[in-house]
């Protein structure tokens, strides 16, 4: 996957999706967000509760479409730095 996105609109999406990522978790997959790139440019970033999905969509730069998870407070971080 390779996606190239405005950092504050990925950021603010991210800050959205992350709101709802519990602090502490049985399930460590759990305190991850799905992100989904497609060919068409739609991003998508995903976080559960289990019982609570919150999904965001932004639009950029997809040249390698593809989905991966990553720990939703490690990529806030990165991103805002």
């Amino acid at each position: 996957m390779k996606i190239k996105v405005e950092r504050a609109v990925f950021q603010d999406a991210l800050k959205q999706v992350q709101s709802v990522v519990p602090s502490k978790t049985v399930l460590p997959i759990v305190a991850n967000v799905k992100i989904e790139a497609s060919e068409d440019g739609s991003i998508v970033l995903t976080a559960t509760q289990i019982d609570l999905t919150y999904v965001a969509s932004v639009h950029g730069e997809v040249s390698k479409p593809g989905s991966t998870t990553i720990p939703a407070k490690l990529l806030l971080s990165a991103v805002q730095k």
